[in-house]
């Protein structure tokens, strides 16, 4: 029995001193993921606290303080390529940082690092520091939900961003340059003009109208419509006859009015500097829906396309 004693003695005895001399009182640990998507557009979305509840997988319960799982993590600083954070979980808390860091033009790392306090009691901090704070599986589900969130294109851009290949490769333009944003009425308007102007020349529309509109001053906005034809209309110092390269070209379909367009073209653009690509002509909208015909814009339907080298 007294061995018995002696033996547990030793034990705990062995237990505190390894404890006490042989543990840090901080342990530094890491966690990473590979995610499909930009880093660039990853960071556009996280430096933006306004974005975060968009694609945090728990709730915002105050000012840059979010939960997930029982767990709050409260934002210190947003870097220009992630975060600093503490995350408490009772009277436990962890120092963490999150670095998005570029891996291909479309793929990146989530590298978690995360210091944390262990436990005073020599027993518990020598499980904590075996297996692992309860940090560790909070910030592996926590990343695994991100990584659901930014591997879909759509939630990174707003739309799916196809490339295919350009198909119609004549069409007659017209340019009008307005000192306002161009209206329905006015973008129909150069329609009718150039579908009038192709049938008494002999040619036929092959789709649906192209437009252009280009800011180039502060009430000057320069507006061209294009409409595909089968084969080359004989051009005039109004309407102009040109031919698309037959390259490749980024696709997208939107459906909503004028400023829902506008915010899916400042996406694509964002979508074409993010993969550094590069562009030899303008990209332009292509009008599915008669804006005419149908008043309700949430039932306007718009192609969006933008011509690049690869």
């Amino acid at each position: 029995m007294k061995n018995r004693l002696l033996l547990v003695f030793i034990v705990l005895i062995a237990v505190l001193a390894v404890s006490v001399y042989f543990i840090p009182p901080v342990k530094t640990s890491g966690y990473k993921v590979l995610v499909t998507c930009n880093s660039a557009a990853t960071m556009r979305i996280i430096v933006n606290e306004n974005n975060w509840e968009k694609w945090w997988p728990g709730k915002k319960s105050g000012q840059s303080m979010y939960t997930y799982h029982g767990f709050t993590y409260r934002i210190d600083k947003i870097l220009l390529n992630g975060f600093d954070a503490t995350i408490f979980n009772g009277k436990d808390s962890a120092k963490a940082n999150l670095q998005i860091e570029p891996v291909s033009m479309d793929s990146s790392n989530f590298t978690w690092t995360y210091a944390s306090i262990l436990p005073a009691n020599p027993a518990k901090k020598i499980l904590y520091y075996i297996n692992g704070f309860p940090f560790a599986g909070n910030i592996k589900n926590l990343t695994g939900e991100m990584k659901k969130h930014f591997d879909q294109q759509e939630n990174v851009y707003g739309m799916r961003i196809s490339r295919d290949k350009v198909k119609d490769s004549t069409l007659v333009s017209l340019k009008n340059t307005l000192d306002h944003y161009p209206t329905t009425e006015d973008v129909y308007g150069m329609i009718a003009a150039t579908k009038e102007y192709i049938q008494k020349n002999g040619g036929k529309q092959t789709d649906f109208p192209m437009l252009n509109v280009h800011q180039t001053g502060i009430t000057s906005y320069e507006t061209m419509i294009g409409i595909p034809t089968a084969v080359p209309v004989p051009a005039d110092e109004r309407f102009i006859t040109k031919r698309m390269v037959l390259g490749f070209i980024l696709t997208s379909e939107i459906k909503g009015g004028v400023a829902t367009v506008k915010e899916a073209e400042q996406q694509m653009n964002n979508y074409v500097l993010d993969h550094n690509k590069l562009s030899p002509a303008i990209p332009f909208q292509q009008l599915v829906t008669d804006r005419m015909q149908e008043k309700d814009t949430t039932k306007w339907i718009t192609r969006l396309y933008f011509p690049v080298f690869y």
